[in-house]
């Protein structure tokens, strides 16, 4: 063979995978090499190397090539795409608190997994207007959460003793997850958006970007603004 036949062989051979020629075969056993093109209903459209088209019933071809289209024509399945890590999540394991009957106790399943939205709320028993306030968050976590698993609440005390801590928590009906007593001092991710008094409740996301602030710059604005807007978030389609 000339170098020039051979190039030409080489070139024609690279084109026959490049449009993934193959051998068909129908069931009585007659052979033809040809590529695929498309499916159309019930038929498949081949093209022979001669540059002739062909319909074929699919139902006439071997169960080979069956499952060859088969398998071209499935949809595509769309990818997963991985929901980004949560910083708050990350803080809160090891650290979550929940009432367990009347006690509070170390929550070693952690924070809500699948929140894209978290509204931590600061606030004590000894504040009058956080013990206004508490009692219609707790509702708005028991009515919601049921029906919507994309956010959660968490509670960060500001009373001065981890049993009083609980008491308030009691008082409130607080399901929701809170930061454990003895580690918000060192826990920054989840206390720094508490310079200010309270009640304070703040929503951010999983990246901890603030979305809704019961602060708007030194202008107290409190916290149902920030509880509705936290509904509005997780309740739009």
């Amino acid at each position: 063979m000339t170098t020039k036949a051979f190039f030409q062989a080489s070139c024609l051979f690279l084109f026959s995978i490049s449009i993934q020629a193959r051998s068909w075969e129908n069931q009585a056993g007659k052979i033809i090499e040809a590529d695929f093109i498309s499916v159309h209903g019930d038929s498949v459209n081949i093209r022979a190397d001669n540059g002739r088209k062909y319909t074929i019933k699919i139902s006439t071809l071997s169960q080979t090539d069956q499952d060859f289209v088969a398998q071209r024509t499935q949809p595509m399945k769309k990818s997963i795409v991985p929901k980004l890590g949560s910083i708050i999540e990350d803080a809160m394991k090891g650290r979550t608190m929940r009432l367990k009957g009347e006690k509070l106790k170390k929550d070693s399943v952690g924070i809500n997994p699948d929140a894209e939205y978290y509204a931590i709320y600061y606030s004590a028993h000894w504040c009058p207007p956080c013990r206004t306030f508490t009692p219609n968050l707790s509702t708005f976590y028991d009515e919601m959460k049921p029906k919507h698993d994309n956010f959660e609440v968490i509670f960060v005390s500001s009373d001065r003793t981890e049993d009083a801590m609980e008491e308030y928590m009691n008082w409130g009906k607080m399901n929701y997850p809170a930061l454990d007593f003895d580690k918000i001092k060192n826990t920054n991710e989840i206390t720094r958006y508490s310079s200010k008094g309270i009640p304070r409740l703040v929503l951010v996301d999983r990246k901890g970007k603030v979305l809704s602030d019961s602060y708007v710059g030194e202008k107290y604005v409190g916290p149902y603004v920030v509880l509705k807007e936290l509904n509005q978030l997780i309740t739009e389609k």
